[in-house]
This record gives C-alpha cells, structure tokens and sequence, in this order.
C-alpha cells in the first residue's frame, strides 16, 4: 500500500473559516452539536417561518429565493461573496427540498449531514486535514490518498 499526500487549493477558500475549524476531539463533538443546532434552528427559521411568512406577501418562487438570499447573507461571517453565493446555493437546495416534499424534517436532516461533514472535511478525519505550517497559519488542506496494489 503506497500513501501519498496531495495538497488541494482549498485553504485560500477556506483561510476565512481557519478560526472556526475543530482540531480536537472535543472541539468535534462541540461542532457536531453546534452542527445538530444550526440544522435544525436554521431550518426553522428560514424555511419553516421565512418562506411561509413572505409568502403571504409574494409568490411562492419569490418566497423560496427570498429566503434563500437571507440565509446566503446570514453566512457572511465566514467571508462574503464566495461563501454567501456558495451558503445561498445551498439554502436554495434545502428550500426547494422542503417546497417539494413538504416535509421539513428532510432539510433538516440535510442540513446538519452538510453541516457534520463540513466540520470533519475541515478537522481532517474524512481523509482530509488541515495543513499548518510551522508559523501556525493554516496551509490549506491535504488529501491522503491511500492506493491499494
């Protein structure tokens, strides 16, 4: 078996989000829970009440991208144009995952699985890990790939 090490120019996307990456064991259970909570809460409020509350004013489709954009802006702490477009995608799948099978749980349970393996994509347990250099800075991501012969 031959191991080999590829660096991935993800950590200029993600140098925003450095701060916010679980390392430790403990600081990955917290994500999970804190991941647990945005899931559901974020749902609540941005597909649950958001779309129903616009709704009433504006078209169904309206309401969806309305809420979509909000949850976008929401995420601008973790730096603005890419992940706010990038968050906003999302809250358009989500939203349009609930408008269709009406059922929220499903956005829900979509949402904290994004959210967990975001958290273990970040602190290297998915095979990937954050790669810090001697100074402390964050490098960016390494992927191990294993190769079985």
């Amino acid at each position: 078996m031959n191991i080999y090490v590829v660096e991935r120019d993800l950590g200029a996307q993600l140098d925003e989000l450095a701060p916010l990456v679980p390392r430790k064991a403990t600081e990955r259970r917290s994500y999970s829970g804190v991941a647990w909570t945005a899931g559901i809460c974020e749902e609540i409020m941005f597909r649950g009440y958001l779309i129903w509350y616009v709704s009433q004013f504006t078209p169904l489709p309206w309401a969806v991208v309305l809420s979509s954009v909000a949850f976008g802006v929401s995420h601008s702490y973790q730096g603005f144009w890419p992940h706010v477009l990038a968050t906003g995608s999302v809250g358009l799948v989500l939203a349009l995952l609930y408008v269709f099978s009406g059922f929220l749980w499903l956005a829900m349970a979509f949402h904290v699985y994004l959210d967990i393996n975001q958290g273990e994509l970040m602190s290297g347990t998915t095979g990937y890990s954050a790669h810090v250099g001697l100074d402390g800075t964050d490098q960016g991501l390494v992927e191990v790939v294993q190769i079985l012969r």
